[in-house]
């Protein structure tokens, strides 16, 4: 039991190590306000959902992916779907910020991006997939010659789109 005295090098790299992983642990995880201010939603761990402000779990989802419209009003949640190793695509919610169902939809897309205007939801994917979805289903469908690694709704209405890669550069 050596490393554990105090003072050892064993118990300072400890002290060092085990922040440095917490903090790691909370940049990988997704968290957006909601419009009251007093909840918050996250994606983490394959769940995705709302807390408290004292971080108690109000509500959650299985998902990787979430988006919300600027007021925090809804939830949209993207969730990878299997069949063992098979990847069968993504499955796409939208909740209230209370977490009530409104519609789910799913789509053949290795998503990368989603973005919501709490009426339609748009996702994006790896191969440069954009659908558009509304009420559980796809109403529009275009391609990009690139990756699609960001989505957001405009104040008008209308979605900016980002593509691109590393090698090539991104565009918006």
């Amino acid at each position: 039991m050596w490393f554990f005295i105090v003072g050892s090098p064993f118990a300072a790299m400890l002290r060092i190590v085990i922040p440095v992983l917490w903090v790691a642990a909370l940049a990988l995880a997704a968290v957006l306000p909601t419009e009251s201010g007093d909840a918050f939603y996250f994606a983490f761990g394959g769940q995705a959902g709302a807390v408290n402000a004292y971080g108690q779990r109000l509500w959650a989802v299985p998902g990787e992916l979430i988006a919300s419209d600027p007021m925090g009003s809804c939830l949209a949640v993207a969730h990878r779907v299997f069949n063992g190793t098979l990847f069968l695509g993504t499955a796409v919610t939208l909740h209230t910020a209370d977490g009530r169902f409104l519609w789910s939809t799913a789509v053949n897309i290795n998503a990368t991006a989603l973005a919501t205007n709490c009426v339609e939801a748009a996702i994006g994917g790896i191969d440069g997939s954009l659908y558009t979805l509304k009420d559980g289903k796809v109403v529009g469908r275009q391609k990009y010659d690139s990756p699609i690694f960001a989505l957001a709704y405009k104040v008008n209405g209308t979605l900016a789109v980002g593509t691109g890669d590393p090698v090539n550069g991104f565009t918006t």
